[in-house]
């Protein structure tokens, strides 16, 4: 009512969702303001699940393409983020849900919102049961069974539908270059992520190419073992990480691939502090997107680590890893692919075992608890607190890639809970 008595409606009071704390929000506003703003979202649908706010998105693969956007689910995610940290507690997004499909709506074009949260669970039979008749989709299906656990259709989307992370798409297109001897590079694959496009991509691209890691230049890029800088930064984060390490003697005195849960862009300093000595002849693999300035880039490089682009050189990043073990250096990686939004352990990608063959040294499961609470995603600046680090056993190398998987993901669930680390 206004100061005449008069009455202004705001919004029809079905659109309002109501979450338990009773605060209202006005879904359609939020839309609005995200679609507009985030190019590379095309669709998105608000809606309220037990107490929060979720979303479902379908991404503009027009604009993914265009702009070189393959890693889109981690890209729209992102930009999620940065809204989650321009509004209140009560307005934030703590769920995305990406799809391919185009959002459930009535023939006049308005959002069914009490079917957006089943609609990642539905499938449409009719693609299930379509194939295509050709030796490329049977190599194409056997390789995401037996890599993935996924059954492809032509329509499938390789990163929506199949879960392809950016490190998985390195190993689909070796891959396709050893298996049909066709040139494949990442921005080709981020121009055809349907499979029927891939076909078609191998069909019409017949020429002989070599391995992708032999057209890699032979060094590690501009990592630089920095020795005293890695002193300085394990004395600067001792300052506000009180680390508490555990199973030290587990790391041995020879090269070895460690791999991590990853909660926090202070992982590797935590890392660094629990290895002592031996963090300054050990490399990290890195994100650049996680170093948004040249100060945080400096520090990142300067601390030994392998910087890359999801969407340009993880080829080359992950050459650069076999070199560096191969010369010497022993190399931690994070298999999840990304930081844990709410501290849980995520699916482990297969590369890291692939890697550790390659390369043949064993794999040492590392357990963080603690970075979480001090730097979440989405903070500018760590709090002080007690972490903790726990090495296990190494798993040897000569294993085959599922079992040392499988082993390295119960290594690091089995070691003590995060509610012990302030012990």
């Amino acid at each position: 009512f206004d100061k005449d008595g008069f009455l202004y409606i705001k919004g029809r009071k079905k659109e309002v969702i109501v979450l338990s704390n009773g605060k209202n929000i006005w879904p359609q506003t939020i839309e609005d303001e995200i679609e507009k703003k985030v190019g590379i979202v095309e669709e998105i649908g608000l809606f309220e699940d037990r107490g929060t706010l979720k979303c479902v998105v379908k991404p503009n693969l027009d604009f993914a393409v265009t702009n070189s956007i393959s890693n889109i689910s981690s890209n729209i995610k992102d930009k999620i983020s940065d809204y989650n940290i321009s509004v209140p507690d009560y307005q934030q997004i703590k769920e995305v849900i990406v799809t391919s499909e185009s959002l459930p709506r009535t023939r006049i074009g308005k959002l069914k919102r009490f079917l957006l949260p089943t609609i990642s669970k539905e499938k449409k039979s009719e693609a299930q049961t379509k194939k295509m008749n050709s030796k490329e989709y049977a190599a194409l299906e056997e390789f995401f069974l037996s890599n993935f656990n996924k059954q492809i259709t032509p329509d499938s989307h390789i990163e929506l539908d199949l879960s392809m992370d950016s490190i998985g798409r390195v190993d689909f297109i070796e891959f396709v270059q050893n298996k049909f001897s066709v040139k494949m590079e990442l921005e080709d694959l981020a121009k055809n992520p349907l499979i029927k496009d891939i076909v078609s991509f191998i069909r019409t691209n017949t020429s002989k190419v070599k391995a992708l890691g032999k057209k890699i230049k032979k060094h590690i890029g501009n990592v630089k073992i920095n020795r005293t800088f890695m002193k300085v930064a394990r004395f600067v984060s001792s300052i506000f990480m009180d680390v508490k390490v555990i199973g030290a003697e587990n790391v041995p005195n020879r090269p070895v691939l460690m791999v991590a849960n990853h909660l926090s862009v202070l992982d590797w300093y935590a890392i660094a502090i629990a290895l002592g000595e031996k963090s300054e002849t050990t490399l990290c693999l890195g994100k650049d997107k996680l170093m948004k300035n040249p100060l945080s880039r400096f520090i990142a490089e300067s601390s030994n680590t392998i910087v890359f682009n999801v969407d340009r050189n993880v080829g080359e990043a992950l050459e650069n890893i076999k070199i560096a073990l191969q010369g010497g250096n022993s190399v931690n990686i994070f298999p999840e692919g990304a930081r844990s939004r709410d501290g849980s352990l995520l699916e482990f990608k297969k590369t890291f075992a692939r890697i550790a063959k390659e390369a043949e040294v064993d794999v040492v499961p590392i357990r963080i608890d603690g970075t979480f609470e001090l730097m979440p995603p989405g903070s500018n600046f760590p709090k002080r607190g007690k972490v903790r680090v726990s090495f296990g056993k190494p798993i040897s190398y000569t294993k085959n890639i599922d079992d040392i998987v499988n082993e390295s993901r119960s290594s690091i669930e089995k070691m003590l809970d995060k509610a012990d680390y302030n012990s």
